[in-house]
């Protein structure tokens, strides 16, 4: 998990410390940036996300495109909105309550075959719908129609 320190994301950790089979889950708070930030990715098999406050949970594009990007599997708390990018739970990411959390890494992390498929439809879905070809359309069509 890379992100800020928190109450809650510390809750997260101390829930992976206390699993009933300990996961060697890497919590990272701050100082990992640019090269080092995108081998940490890349090297992982999944990239947790865990909002910060809990009654601000979103869709973390950022953190999550780019897990996807390197070939990461992505584990998340629950979040609203997600049907408007696309996103299918179980296909694309796996989501979960924060008290579940270890539970699906753990059951992704043994689940090769599902895991890799789950890196493939993401980056599909990257490809598809968020890269700058498929933008480019949408973007030309929009600035037309104001011009």
């Amino acid at each position: 998990m890379l992100g800020g320190d928190t109450a809650r994301r510390r809750e997260a950790e101390r829930l992976f410390l206390a699993a009933p089979a300990p996961l060697k889950a890497e919590f990272i708070w701050s100082g990992l940036w640019g090269a080092a930030r995108d081998a940490c990715r890349a090297g992982a098999r999944i990239s947790l996300n865990v909002h910060a406050d809990p009654e601000l949970r979103y869709f973390d594009q950022f953190r999550t495109f780019e897990a996807w990007a390197a070939g990461t599997a992505v584990v998340s708390d629950s979040f609203e909105g997600w049907e408007d990018f696309g996103i299918v739970p179980g296909v694309h990411m796996v989501m979960a309550e924060l008290e579940d959390l270890p539970r699906a890494c753990a059951e992704l992390l043994a689940d090769v075959p599902r895991r890799e498929a789950m890196v493939r439809a993401s980056q599909t879905l990257l490809r598809e719908r968020f890269s700058p070809a498929a933008w480019q359309g949408r973007m030309l069509s929009m600035l037309e129609s104001i011009a």
